[in-house]
């Protein structure tokens, strides 16, 4: 592996972790300020975390079709599957740098979380558009 892939890897990771208004130790959605401790909860919690995510990418997603013509629902739909393959396929590619390690999981679902957390901003961003569009 290539000293370029080692260093983008580390600082995607970093900026996961410095992106979360987090004590140290603390992982989002745990309750109450609970502490991950071990390995796995923190893989477990970086999997909760992503999953929150994508649940309200998916709400927005809703929401912006309620806005759309039949010709541009057809132009999304066809745009988030072709997202949701390169996300899948980029995350696992990002991820493989800790394949068989314990830091697997924690590193595919933080890059998973981080472009889901993006690709929510895009749709909202073209959700603001619609409306003022449609204001016009």
């Amino acid at each position: 592996m290539s000293y370029s892939v080692k260093v983008s890897a580390v600082l995607v990771f970093l900026s996961i972790l410095l992106s979360a208004p987090l004590k140290a130790g603390e992982w989002a959605g745990h309750g109450c300020g609970a502490v991950a401790q071990t390995q796995q909860e923190m893989n477990r919690q970086a999997e909760d975390d992503y999953r929150k995510s994508d649940a309200e990418l998916n709400a927005v997603y809703r929401e912006l079709m309620t806005h759309l013509s039949g010709e541009q629902k057809k132009a999304l739909v066809e745009a988030e599957l072709a997202w949701i393959r390169f996300r899948d396929s980029n995350c696992a590619c990002w991820a493989l740098v800790h394949k068989g390690g314990s830091l697997y999981p924690l590193m595919y679902f933080g890059y998973m979380k981080s472009m889901t957390d993006e690709r929510t901003a895009q749709l909202n961003a073209m959700k603001r558009d619609m409306l003022i569009d449609e204001q016009r």
